[in-house]
């Protein structure tokens, strides 16, 4: 009986897994009443972020391997830097022309994110009401960033974040003949030896 002998390896794509979350996490979200805060609509949003961070990581590596960071001595440097830091080093990379509201959208997402992660302690203002009826019993602990967390506002993040990726896919497999898809998790290769 002849062995043969296999080598094996696999690529995984986070952002593709993270991205796919946030899309799980929107449909549930969908479910629930849009007035109330809801816990669905906050993780698609944290997670398109996650994605989109996973994606920059990505490309960036790809990237710097082929020298189109000039300014990136050691990838570490880029890992550690902010996501919109990132994201502008990439599309310049990418000679990519986003819109500014593509831009400004991102920001908006990562000072969210910020917004959630890095929480402060805040207090709710008391304010002098007038009720019709009986006042309510348990005044309001949400934090100001839950007002955001809607599933409206939760389908514009993953909107944005396919697009944005997929734009950025576009031109990375024009400059550089690679891209990281949403829908493919990872890609994985076997060689036989005899």
């Amino acid at each position: 009986m002849d062995h043969k002998y296999v080598t094996q390896s696999v690529e995984g794509y986070s952002h593709a897994l993270l991205a796919s979350a946030a899309r799980s996490f929107l449909e549930r979200s969908e479910d629930a009443a849009e007035e109330q805060p809801n816990h669905f609509a906050l993780g698609a949003m944290m997670m398109c972020c996650f994605a989109l961070e996973a994606y920059f990581n990505q490309l960036g590596h790809a990237l710097h391997e082929r020298r189109m960071l000039p300014e990136i001595h050691d990838i570490g440097e880029f890992e550690r830097e902010a996501p919109d830091k990132k994201f502008r080093k990439l599309i310049r990379a990418l000679d990519l022309t986003l819109e500014s509201i593509s831009l400004k959208t991102v920001d908006q997402f990562f000072e969210f994110r910020n917004r959630v992660a890095h929480a402060k302690p805040y207090s709710r203002e008391d304010k002098s009401t007038t009720w019709k009826g009986a006042q309510p019993l348990i005044p309001s602990t949400d934090p100001p960033w839950a007002k955001q967390a809607r599933p409206i506002e939760a389908r514009r993040f993953v909107e944005t974040m396919e697009e944005v990726i997929s734009r950025m896919n576009q031109a990375s497999l024009q400059k550089i003949g690679q891209d990281f898809p949403l829908n493919v998790f990872g890609g994985g290769s076997q060689v036989y030896c005899p």
